[in-house]
């Protein structure tokens, strides 16, 4: 029987009353795939897909129910970019249940910087303080690496902190220490047909101005489809001073396809925030030549005004001093990262180094995007569109946050959190 670090003590079945130990039978753990519907087919440079299959975790203490999802792109065998499926999560999850066994009488270990939120009972606390010991804890078994261990981690621990909140009465960016302020919020239209991509871009700029735009290695074709996408939403030019899109190449560019981008990006200049991973995403190990060309690269961009943000090369903190020479930010996303706290952890680490912040999301239901939207305050923009991109009917969650509308007065197309606790989501009604 494992022990984790003698910080959790001896197990009990005491029934639950105020101020006692939490039984077992009071914590329920769940798991399930959640199978989704997209609106259309959502491609990028390296897959296009029209259903996913996500993990939906559900954790319970007394009468406190919490959510966390694993958004999962399509596995990718040997490529280390995205390296679970829900198969995967369901058996680290398995694992992780199994490692929890009974619930101690007492727990102390330190899951968040010391953190003692108000307003719950401390046999609750307790059963909290052991989920997560247990979780960080965990030795993944093979054939699991810990990039599937960081994707079901990222899951189980939002269904963890979204408890937490419920027991507590506070949103999770307050047990963070954050206060919700609104960020830009980003609509992606994937790579698809350049009539679907026109259509897509217009129906997403009707939440924000804001744009996410994929390309490709076919400069030529992608830049006609930005052509068409602005006439298509500034018929007259545009002549405002935000910059509004972002253009995302998923590495798919070398050296020289990203030189091409460079001079055909030029003209919009004053609409392109930034170019997303155009270097392949095992840039680091890809030889000096080849470096040398993307420090230059960084360096040409900024010339123009335009920023390289790094995405599938940024997993976790300790991947931003080796990325630095050849970005000016990163886009932290949580399933790479390993969870709220370990994407926190990239943040802050991020911003030391003076790099961009940027969160993402990716393809999940309104729990997936409302879930990094709580780090959200500490990062200038985010792509947390996943949901939009879902069917509704298939999207079982609502809430977490707000769209302000495009024409709001002083954020127009941003985020804004609700006040409610946890992640700020509700389960809807099924329909019968």
């Amino acid at each position: 029987e494992r022990t984790l670090s003698g910080e959790c003590g001896q197990s009990t079945h005491a029934s639950f009353h105020p101020g006692q130990a939490v039984s077992r039978e009071m914590v329920t753990l769940k798991e399930e795939k959640l199978p989704l519907e997209l609106r259309s087919v959502f491609g990028t440079s390296h897959s296009a897909t029209i259903r996913r299959t996500n993990v939906l975790y559900t954790v319970s203490i007394g009468a406190a129910t919490g959510y966390g999802e694993s958004g999962l792109p399509p596995k990718k065998p040997g490529v280390p970019i995205y390296e679970a499926d829900a198969d995967d999560c369901l058996n680290i999850f398995a694992q992780w249940k199994t490692a929890v066994g009974e619930i101690p009488a007492e727990c102390t270990y330190d899951f968040f910087r010391g953190l003692q939120p108000a307003n719950i009972d401390a046999a609750h606390l307790t059963a909290v303080r052991h989920l997560f010991a247990c979780l960080d804890g965990l030795e993944v078994l093979p054939p699991h690496t810990p990039g599937t261990y960081r994707a079901a981690k990222s899951g189980i621990e939002a269904a963890l902190w979204d408890c937490l909140g419920v027991l507590s009465g506070q949103p999770v960016h307050a047990l963070f220490g954050l206060t919700a302020v609104p960020r830009p919020g980003f609509y992606t239209a994937g790579l698809d047909e350049p009539d679907t991509m026109i259509r897509n871009a217009v129906e997403g700029h009707r939440t924000t101005p804001y744009l996410k735009i994929k390309v490709d290695a076919d400069v030529a074709k992608c830049v006609a489809i930005l052509h068409r996408i602005r006439d298509a939403l500034f018929p007259s030019g545009y002549t405002g001073s935000v910059k509004l899109w972002s253009v995302d190449a998923n590495s798919a560019c070398s050296p020289a396809v990203a030189r091409e981008y460079l001079e055909a990006l030029r003209p919009f200049a004053n609409l392109v925030y930034m170019i997303e991973q155009p270097f392949p995403f095992d840039v680091l190990s890809r030889g000096e030549d080849e470096w040398a060309e993307w420090v230059d690269l960084k360096a040409k961009f900024a010339e123009i005004g335009i920023l390289v943000y790094a995405d599938e090369s940024m997993k976790t903190a300790a991947d931003v001093a080796k990325l630095l020479p050849i970005v000016h930010g990163v886009n932290v996303k949580l399933e790479k990262a390993g969870g709220l706290r370990a994407g926190l952890d990239a943040i802050e680490t991020a911003g030391k180094a003076g790099l961009g912040l940027w969160l993402g999301s990716m393809v999940g239901s309104t729990l997936n995007s409302a879930t990094p939207a709580h780090l959200l305050p500490l990062a200038g923009h985010g792509d947390l569109d996943g949901s939009m991109l879902v069917q509704s009917a298939s999207d079982p969650f609502e809430g977490g946050f707000d769209w302000l509308p495009g024409n709001h007065a002083s954020h127009p197309g941003h985020i804004s959190l609700t006040p409610r606790p946890g992640l700020g989501i509700i389960r809807k009604t099924p329909a019968h």
